[in-house]
């Protein structure tokens, strides 16, 4: 049964979460031997995500996507992890990202040491977990899990999980402008590629235009959930309200944005790198544009 998010229902298996806690195991011993920070944070994001990734094996659930088993985690299993728990988990994922990722990010060495501390706790927790989960509780979680996707769930394709790639980008800042877009399905196949020239603005002017660009597309092909992907790390985290908006010119572009959003059921931003596959595309479709070359061809 395939739910929302990535997230399907498989069938229970103790072998598979068991074959988990080992390689949380394996990653937490590299922890512990690693001096090179860079991999001293990788290994523990590991150990805790493979650890939790046994208990669902011992439930019987399948999620590709990092950041949407641990929101699984916080849903359904808050009987099993803390709030602290699921700090923890964002913490981790979100220190891996910046750290093998971006060359001009650091991860504080409290922040590090904090994660080596926890890590083991969380592994011993989870394989408490398992150990303890009934034939009875695993039913009654997959049930809970299938009811909630079901009745989300609708046959039209307003109901259906559209993805967005989205990019803006300005030549000199500011510059003549043009923003990208690509609309896929929720098994990346494409729905719409889009670019065009936008005038003369800046950076970030570029790139709430093209996620409000991106919005509006959206429109043709769900009213449901949109999943918005973009390498700018102030919109994504100007949207996700984690910081304030302080550019005057940018502000009614904001309110613009969260007023659109409004026309679907849900919204999430997700800040990837430019070196990201998905995104590559949206950003050559913005110097497709800056270059004056016909729209792409097809959808």
């Amino acid at each position: 049964m395939k739910q929302k998010d990535g997230i399907r229902l498989v069938e229970p298996s103790p072998n598979l979460a068991q074959a988990y806690l080992q390689k949380a195991e394996n990653a937490l011993i590299s922890m512990k031997l690693n001096t090179v920070q860079e991999w001293k944070i990788a290994t523990a994001y590991y150990t805790l995500y493979f650890s939790l990734y046994s208990v669902l094996m011992k439930i019987g659930v399948a999620c590709e996507i990092p950041s949407c088993t641990i929101e699984l985690a916080k849903q359904y299993l808050r009987q099993y992890f803390t709030e602290e728990d699921i700090a923890l988990l964002r913490d981790a994922l979100r220190a891996r990202i910046d750290s093998q990722y971006y060359t001009d990010r650091t991860v504080s060495e409290k922040t590090t040491e904090l994660m080596m501390q926890k890590t083991p706790y969380m592994l011993v927790k989870c394989r408490e977990i398992i150990e303890r989960l009934t034939e009875k509780d695993v039913a009654q979680l997959r049930n809970a899990i299938s009811k909630n996707a079901t009745s989300q769930e609708q046959s039209t394709s307003a109901k259906k999980i559209v993805i967005l790639n989205c990019d803006g980008g300005s030549r000199g800042n500011p510059g003549p402008a043009a923003i990208g877009v690509v609309v896929w399905d929720e098994k990346r196949n494409v729905l719409l590629k889009h670019h065009e020239r936008i005038g003369h603005t800046t950076n970030n002017v570029a790139e709430y235009t093209a996620l409000l660009r991106a919005l509006e597309l959206a429109q043709k092909y769900t009213t449901g959930t949109v999943h918005v992907f973009m390498d700018s790390e102030v919109v994504i985290r100007q949207m996700n309200n984690e910081y304030i908006v302080r550019a005057k010119h940018l502000l009614p572009l904001h309110n613009k944005a969260k007023e659109t959003e409004k026309k679907f059921e849900r919204v999430t931003y997700t800040h990837v790198p430019r070196e990201n596959k998905y995104q590559t595309e949206a950003d050559k479709l913005v110097n497709t544009a800056l270059d004056g070359k016909s729209a792409p061809d097809g959808k």
